[in-house]
């Protein structure tokens, strides 16, 4: 299905949501076979389309992190998501329409401008903006393929950690080996880390919630990922979304403090209380077309 019909048909599912305004009119920017980009009223947030299709989520190599596996096929049905981390002025829109609480104020390690990610909010506060535009948090595997794409990639910009002999650019993608004091600003200019799915910033300038619960041991580590029977025999699954039944959420990406440069790979997780705040932990949205215009 072409992407300006699709969009047509999401249209009703982005008006669901209202809270006081009419958050979640959408705008068509453009419209082509490889991308289709939206325009949200409530915040100015520019959200881009991401084909169906089917990439290795997680992780099966020996060398990473136990939480990271197991890896398994997942098919993936269209989805939006947020080409940038919502900013401070953006959050700050839904604060004065009375849909979002007060932010928490920490001493922050950089000076508060409005166009840098919104950080120190919790789980529940990010989904709530979210919700006030008639959308929801990505899931692990909506965000994982935002970063990864059908190539199933290692980081945003390829397989290789280093993409030149110079290091010019990924050093400009990622917090190592460059001493960051504060994040990037979310505007397009200011961001040169875009993966093959056209969304900014994913690895290596603010860490993100997601949607899904997280299972942890008794000292609050992340655990493997919990599959179903099916997928536990098969290693697929269609649309993958945790079941656990958690007070602790996936985190996703690096952020700008972290020193390991193999944490910025896509399949790298963690995990947090719901109430957890840091200045380096932000949120984005999505939304996914509903099943009946596939």
């Amino acid at each position: 299905m072409k992407p300006a019909i699709v969009l047509l048909l999401l249209l009703p599912f982005l008006r669901i949501a209202r809270i006081g305004c009419e958050s979640s009119a959408v705008k068509i920017l453009s419209s082509s076979p490889e991308e289709s980009l939206l325009l949200r009223s409530g915040d100015s947030m520019v959200m881009t389309s991401v084909p169906p299709g089917e990439f290795f989520f997680g992780s099966h190599d020996s060398l990473h992190n136990r939480e990271e596996k197991p890896s398994l096929l997942v098919q993936m049905s269209t989805f939006w998501i947020d080409r940038f981390e919502v900013s401070r002025s953006q959050y700050a829109t839904c604060q004065k329409a009375g849909a979002c609480p007060l932010a928490i104020t920490q001493n922050l390690a950089y000076l508060p401008q409005a166009g840098l990610p919104m950080t120190s909010v919790n789980w529940m506060e990010a989904r709530t903006y979210c919700q006030w535009l008639g959308m929801d948090l990505p899931t692990e595997a909506q965000w994982e393929y935002a970063l990864r794409g059908p190539l199933s990639m290692t980081y945003p910009w390829g397989n290789s950690l280093l993409s030149s002999p110079s290091r010019t650019l990924t050093a400009f993608q990622i917090s190592y080996p460059v001493d960051r004091s504060s994040p990037a600003l979310t505007s397009l200019t200011a961001n040169v880390s875009i993966s093959s799915q056209g969304v900014y910033s994913m690895s290596g300038n603010v860490s993100e919630w997601i949607l899904d619960s997280a299972k942890v041991d008794d000292d609050g580590n992340l655990l493997p990922r919990v599959l179903n029977k099916t997928e536990e025999s098969k290693r697929k699954s269609r649309n993958y979304i945790s079941p656990s039944d958690s007070d602790f959420r996936i985190i996703k990406g690096a952020h700008f403090r972290v020193r390991f440069p193999g944490y910025q790979r896509g399949s790298f997780r963690r995990a947090g209380a719901s109430l957890h705040r840091a200045d380096t932990l932000g949120f984005r949205c999505a939304a996914k077309v509903p099943a009946a215009v596939h």
